[in-house]
């Protein structure tokens, strides 16, 4: 922990102003007035310094009442800071901030010497809006106020009391310097090498834990700066490479503003130093902040508490140990890329089973379509080894089974709450119906291989994307329409003649979506490999269409790679995608 005595610091007070006298003035500043802090001397009523000063201190406090009602020292479920707002100025200036305590004061009047305390210390950059956080002590009843000192030009555009961050952040026109209650100074948040790597110690956030309960969840979050060029090129993708704990990441680049959130326990396992590294592609990185999400979604109906969707990209998906799971039948995710969609990662079939195969076949299954099916009368029957279901379809099966007074079992009942809590469906006025709302879900299962994992997380979040995304889904529509009839007529026979898919082969959206997905979930260049020497030569294929089984091996699928080729050319111009890939971070190990 990094402490500074004021002392230190040049720090002379001979301007001792009786408060009463001049300083009971609140800047006209909308962060000082709701906080309800008073200048100290007409010097802080500025809210500027300047290189020649005769001081170089301002200093804002609370009166007496103020502080008793705890308005600084108040606190919510997550950590917070006092943040100090700096207007651009023309040159570089260095600055500290300290919180001021009631023992600093005596009589109304601050003492001559302060001893020592955390102090936030970092350099404002010319030419940008710069934000400086220090986050609120343990004992943080005794905050009173708080002091800037610089011995160059700055002026405090406002102030305000924000969710605790630790961390950098800096683009063109603003910049952030955040610390945590121990303070410290610029190279403590990030440290440069010669090699243009960057490391960053987050260790104090480690004094947030202690404080946060199971309703607040811990991100680290890596900003990109928006540079085109950093995307490369289809096939030579931009990426940022990140060592962290025992893990490494890489990241590629998107094609326009992008961050990434890694959820603190993944990203850090054991490591309980919480440090890492941008081992290259450092000079793309605009941030890096730790921070706190409130994720407190209440109760069911039945009283049970609902989960709270983890933030993450899907890379790190298929590997998530389970020991980080909030719950023994199922982990609850967000894609971070598409936030309306939320993925279930199942514990195995039967779990699986027991929330989605009534929906399965209530959705999708030819014959079985858009009614309601005992548990008898599916005994027997396969779902799926992974779903996807748009809000539009969650909404009829619920609103069905209200009107028939269906009695579904506990965990559809609880799988409705939790799509009513995150807005994918919502009640109707009457209370009695469900109408849809934005977004989706996806399902995996722990007992399918880490291979099958990956293989059909990317087949259902191609899924997700075209729920969510109208302009994907035109592009695929028109796909559909050009590419090789005769490949297209040979998937939907495939569909056919699988007992276990039952697809319904007369809803056009169904099999567009469902042809999108299968070429989709591979490579380009895997296309060959899984349709002319997978596919094609099934039994059961090859006895439902032998003629378009030889035609598929003859022509080795080309069809179909025609089709990933303009698909992926689309998902990666919009996103940095790629068929076979709905992730922009691949993990291993160190």
């Amino acid at each position: 922990m990094r402490h500074y005595s004021i002392i230190n610091i040049v720090f002379s007070l001979c301007l001792l102003f009786c408060i009463s006298s001049c300083a009971d003035k609140i800047p006209e500043k909308n962060g000082f007035k709701s906080l309800g802090l008073y200048s100290y001397d007409k010097k802080s009523a500025s809210l500027s310094l300047s290189e020649d000063s005769s001081s170089s201190y301002l200093y804002y406090y609370l009166k007496d009442d103020a502080l008793a009602s705890g308005v600084l020292s108040s606190q919510e479920k997550i950590p917070d800071s006092l943040e100090v707002r700096f207007s651009p100025q023309d040159k570089d200036a260095d600055i500290i901030i300290a919180f001021l305590y009631s023992s600093d004061f005596s009589d109304g009047k601050l003492n001559d010497t302060l001893p020592e305390r955390p102090l936030a210390e970092c350099r404002l950059p010319a030419g940008k809006t710069t934000s400086v956080r220090l986050a609120f002590p343990t004992d943080r009843k005794a905050v009173k106020g708080f002091l800037v000192y610089s011995q160059g030009t700055v002026s405090i555009d406002d102030v305000a009391k924000v969710n605790a961050v630790i961390g950098w952040y800096q683009d063109e026109s603003r910049a952030s310097w955040s610390f945590g209650p121990e303070g410290g100074d610029m190279a403590s948040l990030l440290t440069a090498s010669e090699a243009g790597a960057l490391s960053m110690d987050l260790s104090s956030s480690l004094r947030f834990c202690s404080i946060l309960d199971s309703s607040v969840q811990e991100y680290v979050r890596i900003s990109f700066r928006d540079n085109p060029e950093d995307l490369g090129v289809n096939g030579q993708q931009g990426f940022v490479q990140l060592l962290a704990g025992e893990k490494s990441y890489r990241i590629r680049r998107s094609p326009g503003p992008q961050s990434e959130v890694f959820f603190a326990p993944y990203l850090f396992g054991a490591d309980s130093g919480r440090k890492l590294s941008i081992e290259s592609g450092a000079a793309m990185i605009s941030g890096i902040e730790y921070e706190c999400h409130y994720t407190d979604n209440g109760f069911s109906e039945k009283g049970f508490r609902l989960p709270a969707a983890i933030m993450s990209d899907l890379g790190s998906i298929p590997s998530w140990p389970s020991a980080l799971w909030q719950r023994k039948d199922f982990e609850l995710f967000r894609w971070n890329m598409f936030p309306e969609i939320l993925l279930f990662d199942f514990a195995d079939y039967k779990v699986q089973d027991d929330y989605l195969k009534r929906l399965a076949f209530y959705v999708e299954k030819a014959g079985y379509r858009g009614r309601l099916w005992s548990d008898d009368d599916l005994y027997g029957l396969h779902g799926y080894n992974a779903h996807d279901y748009r809000a539009e379809s969650l909404a009829s099966f619920y609103s069905t089974a209200s009107a028939e007074n269906f009695q579904l079992n506990e965990s559809e009942y609880y799988l409705r709450d939790i799509l009513l809590s995150y807005g994918i469906i919502r009640r109707s006025d009457d209370g009695k119906s469900f109408l849809p709302g934005k977004g989706g879900i996806i399902s995996i299962s722990k007992e399918s291989t880490i291979a099958l994992r990956t293989s059909l997380l990317a087949h259902e979040s191609f899924h997700g994307i075209y729920f969510v995304d109208e302009p994907f889904r035109q592009k695929v529509s028109e796909v559909c329409s050009i590419m090789d009839q005769k490949s297209l007529t040979f998937l939907k026979n495939y569909f056919a003649s699988q007992s276990t898919l039952m697809y319904d082969l007369n809803d056009t959206y169904l099999m567009e979506n469902e042809t999108m997905a299968y070429i989709m979930q591979q490579s380009v260049n895997a296309q060959s490999s899984y349709f002319a020497d997978n596919i094609a030569k099934r039994g059961s294929v090859i006895n439902y269409m032998p003629d378009l089984a030889s035609y598929m091996r003859s022509t080795k699928a080309s069809g179909f790679t025609a089709a990933a080729t303009i698909l992926d050319d689309y998902v990666f111009s919009r996103w940095g995608l790629n068929a076979g890939r709905t992730y922009m971070v691949s993990v291993s190990q160190n």
